[in-house]
């Protein structure tokens, strides 16, 4: 998995890291040393209420995923980032693309990576923006298990603990038919800054 960086007309950077098929390939992500970084940045079983629960509601699971985020990027020393409702919009656009597409991908159908962020009104002027995009089944897709599979993957890290990102914002699709499997749950995260 690579971190790839594309310039546009209005010379910003774009940043995404490859998705992850939770259960099924993130178990064998990360080099030696991940489970340390794991157990530094990933928040302790009980701090962020429902993190665990892949029967919470959508708004909970959300919830849930910020109070993740917000622990790893404040374990690694970094400022937290604020929620942004174009990027939330923006991921819910790109997580709406895939299923309708039936793949999890960064250009869903062909779509260019940065259409769902101009859709929501996120790009205006210069910008950077990032996305990190999972799913995984039954337990497997609960917000603690993904962030657990984007912690173990390094471009999911790094983008997840960049310093240059200011605002993020989440969405997930839970209980859909996707890949051939039933009760999947699919993540999102973006990041941005202008």
């Amino acid at each position: 998995m690579r971190l790839r960086l594309t310039p546009s007309v209005v010379r910003p950077i774009v940043v995404y890291a490859t998705f992850l098929a939770v259960g099924v390939a993130a178990a064998a992500a990360g080099p030696a040393g991940a489970s340390s970084n794991l157990a530094r940045l990933l928040a302790p079983p009980g701090t962020c209420r429902y993190s665990d629960d892949a029967h919470a509601s959508i708004a909970i699971q959300v919830k849930a995923m910020a109070c993740l985020t917000r622990y790893a990027r404040s374990a690694d020393g970094l400022p937290i980032l604020r929620q942004s409702m174009e990027l939330h919009h923006a991921v819910a656009m790109k997580l709406d693309a895939d299923l309708r597409c039936h793949q999890l991908s960064h250009e869903p159908c062909g779509q260019p990576f940065a259409t769902v962020y101009s859709d929501s009104g996120y790009l205006q002027g210069p910008y950077s923006v990032g996305e990190n995009l999972a799913w995984g089944k039954g337990t497997f897709g609960t917000p603690r298990e993904i962030m657990r599979a984007w912690l173990l993957s390094s471009p999911h890290r790094e983008n997840l603990l960049s310093p240059a990102w200011r605002e993020f914002g989440l969405a997930v699709r839970v209980g859909v038919r996707f890949d051939g499997r039933s009760d999947v749950a699919i993540w999102a995260a973006g990041f941005g800054r202008r």
